[in-house]
């Protein structure tokens, strides 16, 4: 679970709110013996949940999960940024918006405008060589196909492509680490 879809959530709060400076990491194998598709019983080694507590370099602690066990859950990724001066919240699900708390909103009279505000993000970057069109809903797909047209960008313009090699090697470390809290049960630093 931690080098599978924990790799991408421990991605995204890296880049959206990190450095990430150290890590507190658990995970479990909820069935450890499985059938395999001619119907025995194997053992598995692959972790089902992971679960970590994130502390950043400005001090700042969360708290990043991942499962494979999550009753009604689909292809879901969801993050909540809580910060002393407002909020973001976020559900691939619902992509079209990203919602946004800002406390500095004036909250009278009859409420101001203080609460929740939903930010449209279906056109907010460059369309991917003009395919899919531009009201089309953001998607798995549409964001596949984001990647390698600037992957494929990248190679015609001779620059950087993001994420890079380094960024990749980077992620590796940081879930080395990771693995290694969860197997003492302790906090281990961030590369």
């Amino acid at each position: 679970m931690l080098q599978d879809l924990g790799s991408h959530i421990v991605d995204v709060m890296n880049h959206l709110i990190g450095p990430i400076d150290s890590v507190l990491t658990q995970t479990h194998i909820l069935y450890p013996q499985r059938p395999n598709p001619r119907g025995e019983l194997e053992t598995v080694e692959a972790d089902d949940i992971m679960l970590m507590i994130a502390r950043l370099q400005n001090g700042a602690i969360g708290t990043i999960e991942a499962s494979k066990i999550a009753t009604g859950a689909e292809d879901e990724l969801s993050f909540e940024i809580h910060g002393d001066q407002g909020a973001l919240r976020f559900h691939c699900m619902r992509a079209d918006y990203l919602e946004a708390y800002d406390l500095r909103a004036p909250e009278s009279p009859l409420g101001g405008t203080r609460g929740w505000n939903k930010i449209a993000c279906v056109q907010r970057f460059d369309k991917p060589g003009g395919f899919p069109g531009p009201k089309f809903s953001i998607g798995w797909i549409r964001a596949h196909l984001h990647s390698h047209f600037n992957f494929l960008q990248a190679i015609a313009n001779h620059t950087q492509p993001s994420p890079s090699l380094y960024e990749g090697i980077h992620l590796q470390r940081m879930l080395a680490a990771a693995e290694r809290s969860a197997q003492a049960g302790a906090w281990e630093k961030m590369p």
